[in-house]
C-alpha cells in the first residue's frame, strides 16, 4: 500500500482535498508518526527476520535497527534455539554465564529491561550466528509513492492516527473530542488485532 492512498482518504475526512489547512508534508510527518505508533503498541506488526553474528559471551544485541527482541529461532547451522527463562536457568545452573563457550547455542533469555539485548547459553564462542526476529520502527514516508512498511489490515488504523493528530492541530475550533474519537479508534484497531500474536512473543519473565 502507497502511502498516497492514505492521505487521500485523510483528506476527504478532514474536508480539505486541497491541502490548504494540511499541507502534504505535515500529513506524511503524521503518516509517519502512525507506523511507529503502531509499531508501540504492536511490536510485530512490523517484524525483520536477519541472522545476527553473536559476539562472545552470553550478551547479544539486536540489529542497530531493531527495537524489541520477538524471537531467537535457530542457529545458522539449523539446529534449533528454545527460549528459557533466566530464573530458570538461574536455579538449575547458577554458573551458567561461566560456561564453557561453544558454537551453537541451546537457549536465549529476553531480557525484561532492556529489549534490545538477549543472553545465550552457552555462551558464544563469538564465531557464530543466530536467526532473529525483532520488531524495527519503521523507515518514514515523505511522499505519495513511498511504500509503507505496515500491512494493508491497518489501513485504516493509520487513517484514524492521522487524523486524530490534524485535528489535534484544531483545538481552538472545539476539534478535541474529535481527536479523540480518532485516537481511541486507532488504540482498539491495533489492540484487537494483537490478541492472537502476542502470546507468542517472547514472555520476558523476571530475572
Amino acid at each position: 500500500m502507497q502511502a498516497g492512498m492514505i492521505i487521500t482518504r485523510v483528506r476527504a475526512t478532514l474536508l480539505d482535498p486541497s491541502g490548504v489547512y494540511w499541507p502534504d508534508p505535515e500529513l506524511y510527518d503524521y503518516l509517519s508518526a502512525a507506523q511507529t505508533a503502531v509499531v508501540n503498541l504492536k511490536p510485530d506488526a512490523y517484524a525483520l527476520t536477519s541472522f545476527v553474528t553473536l559476539a562472545a559471551g552470553v550478551m547479544q544485541s539486536l540489529p542497530a535497527e531493531g527495537s524489541q527482541l520477538l524471537d531467537v529461532t535457530r542457529n545458522a547451522g539449523g539446529t534449533a534455539i528454545r527460549e528459557i527463562s533466566r530464573a530458570e536457568l538461574n536455579h538449575s545452573n547458577p554458573a551458567w554465564p561461566a560456561a564453557t563457550p561453544a558454537p551453537t547455542i541451546l537457549h536465549y533469555m529476553p531480557d525484561l529491561r532492556n529489549p534490545l539485548v538477549f543472553h545465550v547459553f552457552p555462551p558464544s564462542d563469538g564465531t557464530s550466528s543466530v536467526e532473529v526476529v525483532y520488531a524495527a520502527a519503521p523507515p518514514r514516508v515523505a511522499q505519495a509513492t513511498d511504500n509503507l512498511s505496515l500491512p494493508d489490515v491497518f489501513e485504516t488504523a493509520l487513517h484514524a492516527y492521522v487524523c486524530a493528530l490534524a485535528l489535534a492541530k484544531n483545538t481552538d475550533r472545539g476539534d478535541l473530542a474529535k481527536y479523540q474519537a480518532f485516537m481511541n479508534q486507532f488504540v482498539q484497531l491495533v489492540q484487537g488485532k494483537s490478541q492472537g500474536q502476542f502470546p507468542e512473543a517472547p514472555k520476558m519473565e523476571t530475572p
